[in-house]
């Protein structure tokens, strides 16, 4: 069985996701006490920011999961299914999320 031309850069990404998660974790049980001593890392003050970096990953690493699925199928098929897919995901976002007002009170001496 013959492996896809990208099939290596999907471990990139994967690695990408896990570095990523572990440093969003925080301490104890993350790698940010690890790499925060680092250049430039030390400027950041909320780790969870690399969650950002993981979700990159985990995009790429779907559409890599959509292509591996839908590589038998004719192109016309494939087309008609990436863009059900498409029309799904902009769906998602049609569904208003519920939220709760929010009022912040400035102290006087701050006014």
């Amino acid at each position: 069985m013959a492996r896809r031309a990208s099939a290596g850069r999907d471990d990139v990404y994967l690695l990408l996701v896990l570095v990523s998660v572990g440093l969003s974790i925080g301490p104890p049980f993350g790698l940010w006490p690890f790499v925060y001593w680092l250049p430039g890392f030390n400027f950041i003050r909320a780790p969870s920011r690399f969650m950002l970096l993981a979700m990159l990953g985990v995009s790429v690493l779907a559409g890599a999961g959509f292509d591996r699925v839908s590589m038998r199928l004719a192109a016309s098929t494939r087309l008609a299914v990436a863009a059900i897919v498409a029309a799904l995901i902009v769906a998602e976002f049609a569904v208003p999320l519920g939220s709760t007002s929010y009022r912040a009170e400035i102290p006087l001496a701050d006014r």
